[in-house]
């Protein structure tokens, strides 16, 4: 059997002074120094004065040297690794016997250590310093290549673990220790191992914890997917740090290895990628027939996660460069939507990356000094298309008025001055309306339409007095014109004005007696003293329910047409809200606001304008 458990061995960390005199070699071998033994013989680092330079040295030991096997054995994992010629299969330079007739071979030195040093290496965060988690794949990546090419040349390395896999300073890896490989043109798949030339011998050969179940049970001669077992239990060790086999004694992971592994639930609790869970677990396979057919099939898998990784590496390192340069625009004071271009595309490209994720969650709660000219430019166009509605009514709200003029004039005028007063400013209202209409509203021309409208209602107190029907059409007024004037401070506060004008000057006017009282109080009863027109009872009537059903039409209009874009913007404003809200993390989505009075501000800006609450 060959090593067993988890000895570490270290090819070139320099061991004591041996205790025995050092053996003698040829004499192009000079100042041997024993650096490590291992099952069979002993490593030295050795200068060959021929080529002037430093070489290991393996020697057979001279108890092992008298047993033809262990002999041959030996001979055959030189013949062997010198018939491999790759960059990851370390080269045969020499092949000899010393002065005592003890077998020997030579080989490059490798400055490093072991993969199983790498894997025995504290945490730390975020890596083990310097084997991450990727590189170690990549380095398996490479071994797995390496057995590929063996298997290639039809020779089974059979004892695959981290103590002989070599990680050189300088990047290399080596798959190490062919003492126990097989050569396929010598054993026959099928047959018994201890039959064929080979003279294998009676007993398992490999390393328990590593060992694929058919190479424990050494009923068949093993094949490629031996090497594959391991390779996936090698994947095992790196992806969870524990052995896929965690038995105590060597006998107890040998009967381990003739059991199914069933690796899945620990590679779950690990919390390793689907993908390397999946490699692993087939690589594993108990039952050969099920498990990847060959090295090269694992390269391939392994290969593809790693590219998979490399382009997550990429945009994680595109992600972080987004952000910076969304700090840097932030510094620069340039405009919202351009840091929060920035952020977006660093969320985009890395959706874990949690400062930008913060950051732009913190953009998109926060309120707005300057409304975007992209969005002030929509805002200015429903501004339009509301103000060619209102403008519409109010046309066609006056031309209603103008039609009660014949009936006026049949019931009979008793002040055409007062009528006038009526008509005039009707006219040029109705006029502004269709102005409006056509080329949309103005200041001036709004503050035209403010005043003549109140002015012909103010009028209106001449046919039923100042407390009766001017009420409801001042207010019916006001709603109509308010929504035109809402980005306007001065014109606001126009409409107040004119509308509390428009009702008090006729009362007050009554009450200093520069105009005769329109009402008189007898016995408990109010009686109209008309100015305008005459009040017959039919014609009265007529009069008032058609001016009632005009004002409460129009005003029905001007409140239904607010409230309906108010609706819509509303309802567009929440949706998104909500799905922007969702974008957020659990800790923001908590304290992120609902509605405008929330959280968001009382002021928005568009094109330097200030837009303050509505009045």
């Amino acid at each position: 059997m060959g090593d067993n458990g988890r000895e570490r061995d270290v090819q070139t960390a320099p061991a004591g002074p041996a205790s025995a005199p050092p053996p003698s070699f040829p004499a192009r071998y000079t100042s041997p120094r024993k650096v490590a033994s291992g099952g069979m013989g002993d490593l030295y680092r050795i200068h060959d004065t021929r080529l002037g330079r430093d070489v290991v040295l393996k020697r057979l030991r001279a108890s092992s040297s008298e047993q033809s096997t262990t002999l041959r054995a030996f001979e055959r994992e030189a013949a062997l690794q010198a018939s491999l010629g790759h960059p990851g299969i370390v080269s045969v330079f020499d092949l000899g016997r010393d002065d005592a007739g003890h077998p020997y071979f030579t080989m490059p030195e490798i400055q490093g250590g072991t993969l199983a040093e790498a894997l025995d290496a504290p945490p730390t965060q975020p890596a083990r310093p310097p084997w991450s988690r990727r590189a170690l794949l990549e380095v398996l990546a490479r071994v797995s290549l390496t057995v590929a090419f063996a298997h290639d040349k039809g020779v089974l390395h059979l004892d695959l673990k981290p103590e002989n896999i070599m990680l050189g300073d300088f990047g290399e890896v080596y798959v190490l220790d062919w003492g126990v490989a097989r050569s396929r043109a010598l054993d026959r798949p099928g047959t018994p191992v201890d039959a064929g030339a080979d003279d294998a011998p009676r007993e398992a050969v490999g390393t328990p914890h590593y060992m694929a179940p058919e190479q424990a049970a050494a009923i068949v001669a093993a094949d490629e997917r031996a090497d594959v077992f391991a390779l996936g239990a090698i994947l095992f060790e790196v992806l969870t740090a524990g052995l896929l086999r965690d038995a105590g004694s060597t006998w107890d992971a040998l009967q381990a290895a003739k059991r199914d592994a069933a690796p899945g639930p620990r590679l779950a609790a690990a919390r390793v990628p689907l993908e390397l869970a999946d490699l692993c677990a087939k690589a594993t396979a108990f039952d050969r027939d099920a498990r990847l057919s060959s090295a090269r099939a694992f390269n391939e898998a392994l290969e593809r996660w790693l590219d998979g990784e490399r382009d997550v590496g990429l945009r994680k390192e595109a992600a972080t460069a987004a952000l910076g340069r969304a700090r840097a625009a932030r510094e620069a004071a340039e405009p919202v939507p351009a840091v929060m271009r920035h952020l977006s595309r660093a969320v985009t490209l890395d959706p874990s990356c949690e400062p930008a994720i913060q950051e732009l969650s913190s953009a998109m709660l926060a309120s707005a000094a300057t409304v975007p000219e992209s969005a002030a430019r929509e805002l200015e166009a429903d501004a339009r298309r509301e103000g060619k509605r209102a403008a519409l009514i109010g046309l066609v709200t006056y031309a209603a008025w103008f039609a009660l003029l014949p009936l006026a004039l049949v019931v009979g005028v008793r002040s055409f001055a007062a009528l006038g007063l009526i008509v005039a400013p009707a006219f040029a209202s109705m006029v502004a309306s269709f102005a409006a209409y056509r080329l949309g509203w103005t200041p001036r021309l709004l503050a035209a339409a403010i005043l003549s409208s109140y002015l012909c209602i103010a009028g209106f107190a001449s046919a039923f007095g100042p407390l009766l029907i001017l009420p409801a059409l001042i207010t019916a007024n006001s709603i109509a014109l308010l929504p035109l004037a809402r980005d306007r401070p001065g014109l606001r506060w126009l409409v107040f004005a004119c509308a509390v004008g428009a009702f008090v000057l006729p009362l007050g006017l009554e009450w200093v007696h520069v105009l005769p009282p329109s009402y008189t109080f007898d016995d408990g009863r109010m009686v109209i003293l008309p100015r305008l027109i005459e009040l017959p009872s039919t014609g009265a009537t007529v009069i008032l329910t058609v001016g009632a059903l005009l004002n409460i039409l129009s005003t029905h209009f001007s409140v239904a047409s607010s409230v309906k874009q108010q609706l819509a913007l509303q309802t567009a404003s929440l949706s998104q809200a909500h799905v922007l809200k969702e974008l957020l993390p659990d800790a923001l989505r908590a304290v992120a606001p609902r509605r405008p009075e929330d959280g968001y501000g009382d002021r928005l800006s568009i094109g330097g304008s200030s837009l303050p609450p509505g009045p």
